[in-house]
């Protein structure tokens, strides 16, 4: 399939889509531009190259940032089964999902700009583990299941927890949020 078959968007293809439950990817080849062009706008990213003193970074310097990031703040997974991003970054525009009203109340709500829709509106994107974390479960365990204590959007196997236990967890947050927010949140992993 050509990329333009395949749909790519944030997480989103049409593999999540038109062909659910009908298709496995079983190789992926990416061919990459020649003149690539470091794109290191996300905070954590911008500010870990900051802290390293690098101004212009090549591929290596991004990927070895991305790569600490990713130490601090997710299970090593030597030590912890995970799910990670199990619950994905809700999406909208301010009127439709009522975002305008939710940073009124809860200024410091993380939400990132995603560009404009064909019809004038701007897309958003919430911060789905501020969202579990300020509905007072980042560091839960329910049974041997768990919300991972460093970021919310990780369920982590805390030994011996069965799938239903996970997805009795990840049902938890999900009403949660719900409940405190009126955001929906849909798993991002598919569950067969």
């Amino acid at each position: 399939m050509s990329l333009a078959d395949c749909a790519f968007g944030y997480r989103d293809s049409v593999f999540k889509r038109e062909f659910a439950g009908t298709r496995i990817v079983l190789t992926v080849t990416l061919a990459l531009p020649r003149r690539w062009q470091p794109v290191a706008g996300y905070a954590d990213v911008a500010a870990e190259l900051t802290g390293r003193g690098i101004a212009r970074p090549v591929a290596r310097d991004v990927f070895d940032a991305v790569v600490a990031i990713r130490r601090r703040k997710l299970p090593d997974p030597a030590k912890h089964r995970q799910c990670r991003a199990a619950l994905p970054q809700p999406h909208g525009d301010p009127c439709r999902n009522g975002v305008t009203v939710l940073r009124g109340a809860h200024p410091v709500l993380p939400i990132v700009f995603l560009g404009q829709l064909p019809d004038g509106r701007g897309r958003l994107k919430l911060a789905a583990g501020w969202l579990i974390d300020a509905a007072g479960l980042k560091g839960a365990t329910r049974g041997r299941a768990g919300v991972y204590e460093k970021q919310a959007l990780v369920l982590v196997n805390r030994g011996g927890a069965s799938g239903g236990e996970i997805l009795a967890l990840a049902r938890e947050v999900q009403e949660k949020v719900a409940e405190k927010f009126g955001v929906p949140l849909e798993p991002e992993p598919v569950i067969v």
